[in-house]
């Protein structure tokens, strides 16, 4: 949606509801995106379905909100449903007959086509189309956040069985794949805003965001090997924060050591055994040749910990549209640092 604001002006209730359902979908791309491919195809969720199959009915339910809000537009009257408990049962037949035997990318395909036609008539609706008596807002959410809402969590769910892809020991810590239920803790983390102070800017956390935030580091590691892991203490369980190498701005190319923790954990010299422990994983098992850092150059802890940890200072650079400070080590010549 957001490729289209700039050339249309839009109410504020308009433009809240829109913002509203572009979030739902994030979170539901999210989840998806978190599965691992060899798992997509696995009827390991409730009624024996796969992921493909939830994304698949998805689809099928937005091609169907497309038709209808283009019979708006045009003034046409829509398909009649009848009695409506028949009519869903029977429409998810044909969507699941349909899409059973497909292959997962001729399904994404599908799913981002259904997506765009569905929006792009959204976005030809007047208000009073949207929001007037009749109007297809409740249509619209049934075939989006609402409906994404339940399906997400059974994603996460399922992902919360797989077995962590690492687990890293150190005297006092433990650094570990993220699972969904690590949100409410990471929540906790990301709710001081202290610890926000040195975070490029962005919208407040809720707990929403903090699971898409967790639903993505799940996907980051499942897709490339590596990523932010949760850093809990030995002791006791309690998870302080994360830590791990992830791709510069979820794209790359650069692979930077990134690290966040509560503030009860500051001071400790936590964040340094950590992050000397990421790059021994970036340089011993995982083989990678070079990882950067980057900080606020007032951050004097967090560059403390860069340096502490072998990382020599490479002076500043731009990343996230903000000027840091960057340091960076090679796997030929940290270990000897």
């Amino acid at each position: 949606m957001a490729e289209h604001e700039a050339t249309r002006k839009v109410s504020p209730r308009r433009s809240e509801f829109e913002e509203a359902e572009a979030d739902a979908r994030r979170t539901w791309d999210a989840a998806v995106e978190a599965v691992p491919r060899d798992m997509v195809d696995r009827r390991v969720l409730p009624q024996q379905r796969s992921v493909k199959d939830l994304v698949a009915h998805i689809a099928a339910w937005e091609r169907w909100g497309a038709e209808r809000l283009r019979a708006t537009i045009a003034g046409r009257p829509l398909e009649p449903t009848g009695e409506w408990e028949p009519y869903e049962h029977a429409f998810n037949a044909r969507a699941y007959a349909r899409w059973w035997d497909a292959s997962w990318a001729t399904v994404r395909t599908e799913a981002l086509d259904a997506y765009r036609a569905f929006w792009t008539a959204e976005w030809q609706l007047s208000d009073e189309q949207l929001f007037g008596p009749g109007g297809r807002e409740r249509m619209i959410v049934a075939c989006g956040s609402e409906h994404y809402a339940p399906y997400v969590a059974q994603i996460r769910d399922a992902l919360e069985s797989l077995p962590p892809l690492t687990t890293i020991e150190t005297a006092r810590l433990r650094l570990r794949s993220f699972r969904p239920s690590d949100a409410p803790a990471l929540f906790e983390v990301f709710g001081d805003p202290e610890v926000r102070r040195y975070l490029p800017p962005g919208p407040a956390p809720t707990l929403e965001r903090i699971r898409r935030a967790v639903d993505r580091r799940v996907g980051h590691e499942r897709a490339h090997g590596f990523g932010l892991w949760a850093v809990e203490r030995r002791d006791t369980g309690e998870l302080i924060g994360d830590c791990g190498p992830l791709l510069v701005d979820w794209t790359g190319p650069e692979i930077e050591i990134a690290y966040h923790y509560r503030r009860s954990a500051w001071g400790q010299g936590l964040g340094t055994e950590a992050a000397v422990a990421a790059l021994a994983r970036c340089f011993g098992p995982l083989g990678l040749e070079r990882v950067i850092a980057i900080c606020f150059p007032e951050n004097t802890a967090s560059w403390r910990v860069m340096e502490k940890a072998g990382m020599r200072h490479e002076g500043e650079a731009e990343y996230y549209g903000i000027r840091m400070k960057k340091y960076a080590a090679e796997g030929a010549t940290w270990a000897s640092r």
